[in-house]
């Protein structure tokens, strides 16, 4: 007589959210920013896993008492400054690292030796490294992105792992909504990658705002969620059984923000919600893959 076996399910995918930092930065004014304590309690009843920013603006302890993990940034333009960015963000544990990497006007034959050896050393130290596609830097543009990470792979026979912050892309040529075939240029490179920075964008704003003045959320808000829906459908498509996205909802002053906008953190956990709604959603539609059943066996 056949004997089930005991029904086995692989680990559901999981979305990791942090906050953004600089979202903080001068608030409520320059004159009585919020201490480093309140950011950290605010972020965690906000229901956030962690923190993403520079590392000196926290410490392991403030993180450890509220019990949040850490995402790093750092600007990388040298070889020489490689290892000693790295060491100084050890006794932060980060879970993640992002590099901003050389200057808007860095060719990519300068770029590509810098890449690679910036992977080289986190492989050393066992870090999680992306490359960031980013503005003023040597991938500030699709173009100079995508030529990087052929040679990258031509080089080293392997893609680059980039954190994606698809807003410059939208930016630099000026789209308009829908955005997922445009922004999905390049599929293997995005869907590679497990970073990602949510910033709603449109074509012409690399941050707008996520609800009007009676709190409803923008039309062009709205647009931006048909795209990110389809990057999360397609990313959980192609992933492997229990990987997790890492996400940062990021609202933030600095440039991107308006004079005119609602409270930024406000609005960062709206977006924090519609990630996870969405993400709930096509996980729950079937969108993420599952191991089969185990069939019963004769005994």
């Amino acid at each position: 007589m056949a004997t089930p076996k005991t029904r086995r399910r692989s680990p559901l995918p999981k979305l990791h959210q942090f906050a953004a930092l600089s979202t903080f930065t001068e608030f409520p004014s320059a004159k009585r920013e919020w201490s480093l304590d309140r950011k950290l309690k605010t972020v965690k009843q906000a229901r956030f896993v962690g923190v993403a920013g520079r590392g000196s603006l926290v410490t392991r302890k403030a993180l450890d008492t509220h019990g949040l993990q850490f995402w790093a940034t750092v600007d990388i333009g040298e070889v020489d400054e490689i290892v000693p960015c790295f060491n100084e963000l050890t006794p932060l544990d980060p879970e993640k690292i992002n590099v901003q990497m050389a200057d808007h006007d860095t060719p990519t034959k300068t770029a590509l030796p810098l890449a690679r050896r910036i992977m080289q050393v986190a492989r050393e130290l066992e870090l999680d490294v992306a490359i960031e596609f980013h503005r003023d830097t040597a991938t500030e543009t699709p173009e100079k992105m995508f030529a990087l990470a052929d040679a990258y792979a031509k080089a080293e026979d392997e893609l680059l792992n980039i954190t994606w912050d698809l807003s410059h892309f939208a930016v630099v040529k000026g789209l308009k909504p829908p955005y997922f075939k445009r922004l999905m240029e390049r599929p293997e490179l995005v869907l590679r990658t497990d970073v990602f920075h949510f910033r709603p964008f449109n074509g012409h704003h690399a941050q707008i705002p996520v609800i009007d003045s009676r709190g409803r959320r923008t039309p062009e808000y709205r647009d931006w969620l048909d795209f990110t829906g389809e990057l999360i459908r397609a990313w959980l498509l192609a992933s492997p059984s229990g990987r997790g996205m890492w996400a940062c909802p990021e609202m933030i002053p600095s440039g991107y923000g308006l004079s005119v906008d609602p409270p930024l953190f406000d609005q960062a956990i709206i977006v924090r919600r519609d990630l996870q709604r969405i993400w709930n959603r096509q996980v729950r539609q079937g969108h993420a893959p599952r191991v089969p059943r185990a069939r019963a066996r004769p005994q």
